[in-house]
């Protein structure tokens, strides 16, 4: 068999390992519990399963694509690929030891790797994504989901800083709104049915204004993620994640924001 694609095969090598990798560590050292009662494995394990099937479709497909492109498709970075092996052996060294320092380095890792042979947009993407991981307790879900949103749009090679004051704004505003609508209707209908009408009113508000206001369709992306995540995640599957920063959380459960 020849290989067609070489970005697809780099791509499909990059998701099948990491989708392994997540869903590996997450079974040996976290339950897995149901889909009813999930467990702190069950997340991780079922999008790392997801993203490794999406890695071996990807990897199979380079062999039968009708793009043609070299193996060489993909910059090597040896100095990254070095750096990357000794935040490895730091991990593996931390386990145990410092649960916040290993999960840490465990992402420095995995962003390292991604960096020694990726785009910046796919690292930059793979670095939100630990960020978010590390911000989620302390600053809560909704503003964790803005700073994921602000930076893995980063990556991208349109993105302009000058936009993002004004998208931030948008998006925060939008949060206000969604916190005024859950104090008022949830004590009226609800905690789960205010938090559906609520989450209806901000996607029509950010679709809608975000279409004529130029420069906020960041802002009006991370309001609409991260309200939906509150939406489900806490009113509709109960998943104890808070909304709010976590010195703020017991004000914003008083008024239906959290679970």
């Amino acid at each position: 068999m020849q290989i067609r694609n070489g970005k697809d095969f780099w791509a499909g090598l990059m998701f099948l390992g990491l989708g392994l990798g997540f869903s590996g560590v997450a079974l040996k050292n976290y339950n897995m519990g149901t889909a009813v009662r999930m467990g702190p494995a069950y997340f991780p394990v079922v999008l790392g399963g997801l993203l490794a099937l999406l890695g071996a479709w990807v990897f199979f497909r380079s062999f039968a694509s009708g793009q043609k492109s070299s193996l060489r498709a993909v910059q090597f970075r040896p100095l990254l690929f070095v750096a990357a092996i000794i935040a490895g052996v730091v991990t593996y060294a931390l386990k145990g030891q410092n649960d916040f320092l290993y999960q840490l380095a465990m992402g420095v890792t995995y962003v390292l790797i991604q960096a020694s042979f990726g785009t910046p947009a796919l690292y930059i993407v793979l670095a939100a994504v630990v960020v978010f991981a590390f911000l989620m307790k302390p600053i809560g879900l909704l503003f964790a989901t803005a700073v994921l949103t602000v930076i893995a749009r980063a990556g991208s090679e349109d993105f302009k800083w000058s936009d993002q004051p004004k998208a931030i704004a948008f998006g925060l505003a939008l949060y206000g709104v969604f916190a005024v609508l859950m104090a008022t209707l949830s004590g009226v209908i609800g905690n789960g049915k205010a938090g559906a009408l609520s989450l209806l009113i901000i996607i029509a508000l950010g679709i809608g204004l975000g279409r004529k206001v130029k420069g906020v369709e960041i802002g009006a992306l991370f309001a609409i993620l991260g309200v939906f995540a509150v939406v489900i995640f806490g009113h509709g599957l109960g998943l104890p994640f808070n909304a709010c920063p976590e010195v703020m959380d017991e004000a914003c459960r008083k008024i239906g924001l959290g679970s």
